[in-house]
C-alpha cells in the first residue's frame, strides 16, 4: 500500500513538472512570436528560463562567422551578480566546444571545472546543422542541474535560434527599407520619416 502511495506521488510530481515545462515553453513561444527586438527577446528568454530551472546566471553568445568568435549578446544574473561578457573562440573552452561539436553539455560540481562547485549547462543554438550561438545557464540554486533541465534548455535553444534568425532578418529588412542599396546612405523614405518625427 505504501509503495502504491509513493508511486502515485512520484507520478503526480512527474506530471506536474511536465505541465510546468509545457507552460514555460508555451509562454516563451508567445514572447518569441511577438518580439522583433533581439535584445528584448534574449533577455526575456534568459530570465524566464533561469527562473524556471533555478539558475543564478545565464548568457547567450552568438557566433561571428567571419572571426569564428562567440560574442556574448545578452547576459542576466540574479541579485546584480557579475555576468559573463566578452568573446570565446570557436572550439575553445566549454562554450566553444559546445558550438564546435553542436552538442549540449551538462557539468556537475567538481567535474571538468576542477575543484569548483560551479554547475553549468550549455546548448548550441542552431538552424539545421548551422550553429549560430550557445545558450548557457550557470550556478544551479538547487545544487546541480539535471538531465531534464538540459532537455528543457535544448527545446528553449531550438526555439530561440529560430527567433534570433527571425529578429536578425527583420533588422536587415528594416535597414534595407531606409538605405539606398547602391550607396548605403539614407534614402528618401528615411528622410521623410525623420522629417515627420521632427515636425511632431
Amino acid at each position: 500500500m505504501r509503495t502504491q502511495v509513493l508511486s502515485t506521488t512520484q507520478q503526480q510530481k512527474s506530471l506536474t513538472e511536465k505541465f510546468e515545462k509545457l507552460n514555460l515553453v508555451s509562454e516563451l513561444l508567445k514572447t518569441i512570436a511577438a518580439s522583433k527586438d533581439l535584445n528584448t527577446l534574449l533577455s526575456s528568454t534568459l530570465a524566464r528560463t533561469m527562473q524556471f530551472v533555478g539558475a543564478r546566471s545565464g548568457f547567450v553568445a552568438l557566433l561571428n562567422e567571419e572571426t569564428e568568435m562567440l560574442e556574448v549578446m545578452s547576459a542576466v544574473a540574479l541579485h546584480g551578480d557579475p555576468v559573463e561578457s566578452g568573446k570565446t573562440r570557436l572550439g575553445e573552452g566549454i562554450i566553444g566546444e559546445v558550438a564546435a561539436a553542436n552538442k549540449p553539455r551538462l557539468i556537475s560540481p567538481g567535474k571538468e571545472l576542477g575543484a569548483s562547485n560551479q554547475t553549468l549547462m550549455a546548448v548550441p543554438l542552431h538552424i539545421g546543422e548551422r550553429v549560430i550561438g550557445v545558450l548557457t545557464l550557470e550556478d544551479s540554486l538547487d545544487g546541480g542541474f539535471r538531465e531534464a533541465d538540459l532537455e528543457l534548455l535544448s527545446i528553449v535553444g531550438q526555439e530561440t535560434a529560430l527567433a534570433i534568425e527571425k529578429a536578425q532578418l527583420y533588422a536587415r529588412m528594416e535597414t534595407m527599407s531606409i538605405t539606398d542599396g547602391l550607396t548605403g546612405l539614407a534614402n528618401r523614405r528615411y528622410l521623410e520619416q525623420r522629417l515627420a518625427e521632427d515636425m511632431r
